[in-house]
C-alpha cells in the first residue's frame, strides 16, 4: 500500500512540469527537423561563375508578429558560412575577390588600383595610358610637315577647345597666345606661341588646320 503524503499544489506542479518537459523534447525535435531541411544549389546574382553556393527555404510560425506564415531563404557559402540576405552575400564575395587579388582600395574614374605587396608594401598601379600620350606619339612625318607649311606660311589654323585645357605654367602662356580662340596663328605668335607649343597643341588636337 503507498500512502501519498504530497499535498494537491505539489501534485498540480509535477503535472506542469511534465508537461512542460515534454513540450521541450517536442520542440528540440522540431529545431533538428529544420536544421536538417533540404539544401539547393544556388548561384548569386551576377556571379554565375561562382559554384558552390546552397541555400534552403524556411517559413515563419503564424505567430511571428512581424511577418507570419513568410517564406525566406538562408543561403551558405561552399566554405560553410551562413547568411540571411543576397546583400550581405554580396558583400562577403566582394571583400573574398579584394583579398584573393590583395586589392585594399580601389579609386574610382582614375583607372588606379592600389595593392599591397607580400612585403607589406603598397603598389599603386596604373591600368591604362592616358589619351592625350597615345595622341601625341600617332603624329606622321607627313602630318608634321604639312603644319610646318601652315606655321611658315602663318596659314589658318582652327581651335578645337572652348576652354583651356592646360596646367601650371603652361595654362598662362595658352590663354595668352589662344585668347578665347579669337587669335589667328600670327596672333598667336606675338602673344607667345612658340613651334614646340604649336606642334604639341597639333597633336593633341587643340588646333587643327583650317581648310
Amino acid at each position: 500500500m503507498i500512502i501519498c503524503t504530497r499535498k494537491l499544489g505539489d501534485l498540480k506542479k509535477i503535472e506542469i512540469n511534465n508537461e512542460l518537459n515534454r513540450g521541450g523534447t517536442n520542440q528540440t525535435t522540431m529545431n533538428a527537423s529544420n536544421n536538417n531541411m533540404t539544401r539547393e544549389a544556388w548561384n548569386p546574382p551576377n556571379h554565375s561563375e561562382i559554384q558552390g553556393w546552397t541555400r534552403s527555404t524556411h517559413k515563419r510560425s503564424e505567430n511571428d508578429k512581424t511577418q507570419p506564415n513568410k517564406t525566406y531563404f538562408k543561403y551558405y557559402s561552399p566554405t560553410g558560412k551562413t547568411f540571411r540576405s543576397i546583400k550581405s552575400v554580396e558583400k562577403y564575395i566582394q571583400e573574398e575577390k579584394l583579398k584573393a587579388n590583395n586589392i585594399i582600395a580601389s579609386v574610382e574614374c582614375a583607372n588606379v588600383t592600389v595593392e599591397q605587396t607580400p612585403g607589406g608594401g603598397i603598389h599603386i598601379r596604373w591600368t591604362e595610358i592616358k589619351d592625350d600620350k597615345k595622341s601625341v606619339s600617332s603624329l606622321t612625318e607627313e602630318e608634321k610637315g604639312k603644319f610646318r607649311n601652315v606655321w611658315n606660311n602663318n596659314l589658318p589654323i582652327k581651335w578645337m577647345v572652348d576652354s583651356n585645357p592646360k596646367r601650371g605654367k603652361s595654362r598662362e602662356r595658352f590663354e595668352l597666345y589662344w585668347n578665347n580662340g579669337e587669335n589667328d596663328l600670327e596672333q598667336a605668335k606675338k602673344s607667345g606661341l612658340k613651334w614646340s607649343d604649336a606642334l604639341n597643341d597639333f597633336k593633341k588636337k587643340i588646333i587643327t588646320i583650317d581648310e
